[in-house]
């Protein structure tokens, strides 16, 4: 059960609740406090890719375990698709996007904690925010993971006759966030 925590935690903490707001920071933006982000309705469903898959486990932790601290990442579903423990509760493509659409059809937010896995050929058209938190194998590697962010998500209203009367882009916008400047 080792790989449940991190080896430093309070450097993790730190970190997110600099990225919630919830923690002043000379170093990290506070960018899911930002009040255009708010207002823009953006960082609904964040994929936040990880170096391990028991980085998934432990992040799952310290976000549930933590999250009367933050202002911001307290609103969100945990979502732990490529830990060690989530096999039994996403052990397909599907049942994890259709978690985010069910999440989203409630009004609720989500963070799919990741750390390859749905990040190359698959669409999660809710996903408007990256934070990648790992190394690379390769720049292709990073650029597939990148591209998640960039499907359309777009509904359509209907009349009765099935004819489109109305399109709303859901998604006019998408974060990438990295916290390797080099990269």
């Amino acid at each position: 059960g080792k790989y449940r925590f991190f080896k430093h935690p309070n450097f993790v903490l730190r970190t997110l609740k600099a990225l919630d707001g919830s923690e002043d920071s000379d170093t990290i933006f506070s960018i899911l406090n930002y009040p255009k982000l708010k207002d823009g309705k953006m960082a609904r469903h964040i994929v936040l890719v990880l170096p391990y898959k028991a980085s998934c486990d432990a992040m799952e932790l310290l976000l549930t375990k933590h999250d009367v601290e933050f202002i911001n990442l307290n609103g969100y579903e945990v979502i732990n698709i490529a830990g060690h423990d989530c096999q039994k509760r996403y052990n397909s493509i599907d049942k994890v996007k259709n978690s985010i659409k069910k999440y989203e059809s409630e009004g609720k937010k989500t963070i799919s904690l990741t750390v390859n896995k749905m990040l190359t050929g698959v669409t999660v058209p809710q996903w408007d925010t990256m934070i990648y938190m790992k190394g690379t194998q390769s720049p292709q590697e990073y650029d597939q993971a990148s591209y998640r962010l960039q499907s359309p998500y777009v509904t359509k209203q209907v009349d009765k006759n099935g004819k489109v009367i109305n399109k709303e882009d859901l998604k006019p916008q998408t974060l990438l966030i990295d916290f390797a400047p080099n990269r």
